[in-house]
């Protein structure tokens, strides 16, 4: 019985050492882990912008190394890609033992691949400077003094034979590297581009309904700004024809032009939009009478507010065509006096305008 059990406890012991030798020569998988985990959310229209795996290679060109040897610091990085009022927007968030934020935007033409295009690659080096802080600094540093054979990365002497050289050099120290921005000191992040106004003019046919008595024609001019895509300010000016009013035995005609300041805000995204415009304005109506006695003419001041519906087409870069109907409230209707015959008061309490303009914007 004492030998069986001896057998046993030699067989166990051996099973022990072989299973040690098995585990020994098993390569170990922790060291090729990346210390730092990116993640990627791409919203509406950005779906198309670069997944985790080109970011991931993307870094990896600019840092020349594994993307899992980046950095030896645990840290995540979030990279979010979506649409905004102002146009697509790339955010990169690092958290963990080191944090910082990127914010990108780009001036490309929305709707088009080149949008994310240059947000991926604006990201990936954002990615590159967060994880490594170095990596702007990596072109200052001094040349070697070895020279560097074509289409090899490491230096090698020109004479391998000769003894080295140690003469002393006077090298610069490099600059120091830049350490990432805290979140707090940076609370808006980077943007890349910088968003400008685009300065904008449109021109077209306007009509308006009771604010001359009856249905008259025109012809306005738009000049202003859009900031972003989906608000306009700017001046309105407008000069409507000549509408003729009975009165007695002659004619009056009225004609009314319009000069004041006008904003717009369109929802949603290019290239149509539907909002609404609203505009302040103030001008002069005329009136001049005919078939009586005498010619005569009069000119009253004219103000009034105006509000309605919208809608913008960016059928091509740089051009547009709007369209809005409008009401029209005049806060002063004078009237005309004609001697012996009688008075007349043009337009209503409440008006209609609508206008087509035809602009372009410099974006």
């Amino acid at each position: 019985m004492g030998a069986l059990v001896s057998t046993a406890r030699d067989r166990s012991t051996l099973l022990g050492w072989a299973l040690l030798a098995i585990c020994s020569t098993l390569p170990s998988t922790a060291g090729a882990q990346s210390a730092a985990r990116l993640s990627v959310l791409r919203e509406g229209d950005a779906l198309s912008c670069p997944g985790h795996a080109e970011l991931v290679s993307r870094v990896e060109v600019l840092l020349e190394r594994p993307f899992s040897a980046a950095t030896s610091d645990p840290v995540e990085l979030l990279v979010h890609f979506r649409r905004t009022p102002a146009g697509l927007q790339a955010e990169v968030r690092m958290t963990g033992q080191r944090s910082g934020v990127r914010r990108i935007r780009t001036d490309a033409q929305p709707g088009t691949q080149g949008e994310c295009d240059e947000l991926g690659a604006a990201a990936a080096l954002a990615i590159s400077m967060l994880l490594d802080p170095t990596f702007l600094g990596a072109e200052d540093v001094p040349d070697s003094p070895y020279e560097t054979s074509s289409g090899d990365d490491l230096p090698t002497s020109p004479d391998p034979g000769a003894p080295p050289d140690l003469a002393p050099r006077l090298i610069p120290p490099p600059l120091p590297a830049a350490a990432p921005s805290p979140v707090s000191a940076d609370p808006g992040g980077r943007r890349l581009p910088l968003v400008t106004p685009d300065w904008s003019l449109g021109l077209g046919p306007a009509e308006s309904d009771g604010l001359l008595g009856g249905q008259s024609f025109g012809l306005q001019l738009q000049l202003g700004i859009f900031l972003g895509d989906n608000a306009r300010v700017g001046l309105l000016g407008r000069r409507f024809a000549t509408a003729t009013h009975r009165l007695g035995e002659g004619e009056v005609d009225v004609d009314l032009w319009q000069l004041g300041a006008e904003g717009c805000y369109y929802g949603g995204e290019r290239p149509l939009q539907l909002g609404a415009c609203g505009a302040l304005l103030g001008g002069a109506i005329r009136g001049e009478a005919f078939g009586f006695q005498q010619v005569s003419a009069a000119t009253h001041a004219w103000f009034g507010a105006e509000a309605g519906v919208a809608a913008l087409w960016s059928f091509a870069p740089g051009w547009w065509v709007g369209g809005d109907l409008r009401l029209v409230v005049p806060f002063n209707r004078d009237e005309f006096l004609v001697r012996g015959v009688g008075q007349l008061t043009p337009g209503n309490d409440v008006a209609q305008t609508a206008q087509i303009s035809l602009g372009f914007r410099i974006e």
